[in-house]
C-alpha cells in the first residue's frame, strides 16, 4: 500500500502528463496532490475544499475511459478520505 505522500508524487506526476491531454484530469490530480500534502504538512484543507476535490475526483473515475487512471483518482480520493477521517477524528 502506498503512503500518502507517495499517492501525492503519483498524482503530481499525473498532472504533468495530463496537462497535454486533458485539463480537467490535470487539475484534479494537481488539487488532490496539494489537498493530500496540506493534510500532511498542515493546516488542514477547509471541508469545502475537501469536499470538491473529491467530487471531481469521483466524477472523473466514474467517467475514465483509461482503467489505470481510474484506478490512480479512487487511490487519491481514499487517501484524501482516511486522511480527513484521521483528522476528524484526532483529540
Amino acid at each position: 500500500m502506498a503512503s500518502p505522500a507517495q499517492v501525492a508524487n503519483d498524482m503530481q506526476l499525473r498532472a504533468t502528463f495530463w496537462t497535454k491531454h486533458d485539463k480537467d484530469v490535470a487539475h484534479a490530480c494537481q488539487d488532490a496532490a496539494h489537498v493530500i500534502r496540506a493534510y500532511l504538512d498542515g493546516p488542514a484543507p477547509d471541508g469545502r475544499t475537501v469536499g470538491g476535490v473529491l467530487t471531481r475526483l469521483y466524477r472523473l473515475e466514474g467517467g475514465a475511459y483509461n482503467p489505470e487512471l481510474a484506478n490512480s483518482l479512487a487511490r487519491a480520493a481514499g487517501t484524501i478520505t482516511a486522511l480527513r477521517k484521521e483528522v476528524n477524528d484526532a483529540p
